[in-house]
C-alpha cells in the first residue's frame, strides 16, 4: 500500500487508471533508509530479546556450520544472477507469443517463481512446529520486497520506475483483496493459520491469477 501511495501522481489522481504511476528516484532512496532503519531496529529487538532456542541448537556445528552456511548463501545468490539472467528475456517472449503484458506475467509466473523458496522454507518449518518463521519469512520478504528490491531498482534508475495502469484497475485492488481475506481469516481462526483458511488464500490466489489473463488477453 505504501508502494502504491507512492506511485499515485497526486496532482491528478484519476488518471492513474490510464497512465499508471512512477516509483520516483527520490522516494527510492528513501525506501533504501526505511530499510536501513529497519533492519537497525530489528537488530536492537533480536539483541533485548532472550532467544528461546536451546544452546545445543544453535552452536552444534561452530565454524564449520557457519562457513557452510556462507558457501551456500554465496551459491544461492549465484543462482539467482544466473536465473534472473535468463527470466527476463524468457518472460518477454512468453508476453509477445500469448499476448499478455509483462506485467500481468511478472505478478504471476515470475512472482509464484521467486515464491518457491519461500514456500519449501515455509514447509520446512512447519514440519518442525515452528509456524512462527513462516510468519515471520512472509512479512520480511514483504518489507524487502518493497524497502530493498523496489526501493534500490528506483534509486538507480533515472525517472525511477514506471507502473502500468492495469497495475491501478487490476492488480492493487486485487492486492486488496487477498489482504481482506487473510485478515478475515485470521479473526476467524482467533490469531492462528487454520488449514481451512489456507485452503481458501490459495484459492483466492488462483482466483485473481486466472481473472488476470482473463481480463489482459480480453483488453488486447
Amino acid at each position: 500500500i505504501l508502494m502504491v501511495a507512492v506511485c499515485l501522481p497526486w496532482s491528478s489522481p484519476a488518471s492513474v487508471f490510464s497512465d499508471g504511476g512512477v516509483l520516483p528516484q527520490l522516494a527510492g532512496i528513501v525506501f533504501v533508509i526505511l530499510l536501513a532503519l529497519y533492519i537497525w531496529q530489528s537488530i536492537r529487538w533480536a539483541s533485548s530479546t532472550p532467544s528461546d532456542t536451546e544452546d545445543s541448537e544453535t552452536t552444534d556445528s561452530g565454524e564449520a556450520g557457519t562457513f557452510g552456511t556462507l558457501l551456500k548463501l554465496i551459491g544461492a545468490i549465484a543462482i539467482i544472477v544466473i536465473s534472473a539472467q535468463i527470466l527476463i528475456p524468457a518472460v518477454s517472449i512468453m508476453a509477445e507469443r500469448i499476448g499478455v503484458p509483462k506485467h500481468i506475467i511478472s505478478a504471476t509466473l515470475v512472482a509464484f517463481g521467486t515464491s518457491l523458496p519461500e514456500l519449501v522454507t515455509a514447509i520446512a518449518a512447519v514440519r518442525r512446529n515452528h509456524g512462527e518463521l513462516v510468519i515471520g519469512n512472509i512479512i520480511g520478504a514483504d518489507i524487502l520486497n518493497v524497502l530493498f528490491v523496489a526501493g534500490v531498482s528506483a534509486s538507480v534508475t533515472p525517472g525511477g520506475l514506471q507502473a502500468d495502469g492495469q497495475f491501478f484497475q487490476f492488480l492493487f485492488p486485487a492486492m486488496l483483496f487477498v489482504l481482506i481475506v487473510f485478515r478475515f481469516g485470521i479473526h476467524l481462526s482467533v490469531g492462528s493459520l487454520k488449514r481451512p483458511l489456507g485452503v481458501v488464500l490459495v484459492s483466492a490466489w488462483l482466483f485473481v491469477t486466472i481473472l488476470s489473463y482473463v481480463l489482459s488477453i480480453e483488453m488486447h
